[in-house]
C-alpha cells in the first residue's frame, strides 16, 4: 500500500483492438497537470497507432507456426533415422 501518493491514470476501455480489450496508462507527474480530455485524446491517438500493427502480430503467429512446423518435421526424421538404425543393429 502507497500512502500520500497520487497518480493520474487514464483507462481506455473501447480500444477497438481485435487483441486487446482494455488499456491502462498511467500519467507521468510532469504531465499531470493537463486536461483530461487532452490526456484521454492523446491515448486514443497511441492505441490507434498501435492498433496498426495488428497485421503484423498476426504475421509473427503465422510464422511462428511455421517454425513449429519445420522443428516437428526434422525432430521426426531424426526418430526415423535413429529407428531405422537400430533396426538394422539388432537385425
Amino acid at each position: 500500500m502507497i500512502k500520500g501518493v497520487n497518480k493520474v491514470i487514464i483507462e481506455v476501455n473501447d480500444t477497438k483492438s481485435a487483441i486487446f480489450e482494455k488499456a491502462v496508462f498511467y500519467v507521468r507527474p510532469e504531465f499531470s497537470n493537463k486536461s483530461q480530455a487532452k490526456l484521454q485524446n492523446h491515448a486514443k491517438k497511441y492505441i490507434d497507432k498501435a492498433n496498426l500493427d495488428n497485421r503484423k502480430f498476426e504475421y509473427d503467429l503465422d510464422e511462428a507456426k511455421r517454425r513449429h512446423r519445420r522443428l516437428f518435421l526434422i525432430l521426426a526424421g531424426y526418430f526415423l533415422l535413429i529407428g531405422i538404425t537400430i533396426y538394422f543393429i539388432f537385425s
